[in-house]
């Protein structure tokens, strides 16, 4: 079984192909998760100035 170059390459590309779409769905979530924390704590400093004013 002698495999032809074309096949090998086509082979190669499809895999690195996957391997890039996981990797950008990867990114994509813990983008998002990154900023759903990052709002997490700007609305807690909000809500502490808020009140803080409140008091005022």
């Amino acid at each position: 079984m002698i495999m032809n170059t074309g096949d090998i390459l086509f082979q190669l590309f499809a895999i690195i192909f996957m391997v890039i779409i996981a990797a950008v769905i990867i990114s994509i979530f813990r983008s998002r998760k990154q900023r759903r924390e990052q709002f997490d704590r700007m609305e807690k400093k909000i809500d502490g100035l808020s009140k803080e004013l409140k008091r005022k």
